[in-house]
């Protein structure tokens, strides 16, 4: 469906735009709990082809593989839908969530 077939359907695209805030919770959740492969897993098909699991992987657990602290809170501030746009490599409707985490850092014992 294109965002041109769901101008006059605000519930639709409300639901779509929920839809994507609860999955880009889920993706979040699983790299922070180093469950990289059912995070892997949550992506499109255009972004896995991009990357490969070992290689996305491995750039992921550069940051979400060390200890992040506890988290504080998490803002998924922004679902945007997009239909068709230029770059994409395949024509569709994208869907670009933003986000923003806030974490606790623990303090390393021999600095106590």
């Amino acid at each position: 469906m294109t965002i041109t077939g769901l101008a006059n359907k605000p519930e639709r695209v409300a639901n779509i735009k929920s839809t994507a805030k609860k999955r880009t919770e889920e993706f979040l959740l699983a790299k922070e709990s180093g469950e990289f492969k059912k995070a892997y897993d949550i992506l499109g098909s255009g972004m896995k082809d991009i990357t490969e699991f070992p290689v996305w992987k491995s750039k992921e657990s550069d940051y979400f593989g060390g200890d992040l602290g506890k988290l504080v809170k998490r803002d998924i501030w922004r679902v945007t839908l997009y239909n068709n746009p230029q770059n994409s490599p395949t024509p569709g409707l994208y869907i670009a969530a933003m986000s923003c985490g806030i974490y606790q850092q623990r303090i390393p014992r021999s600095l106590l």
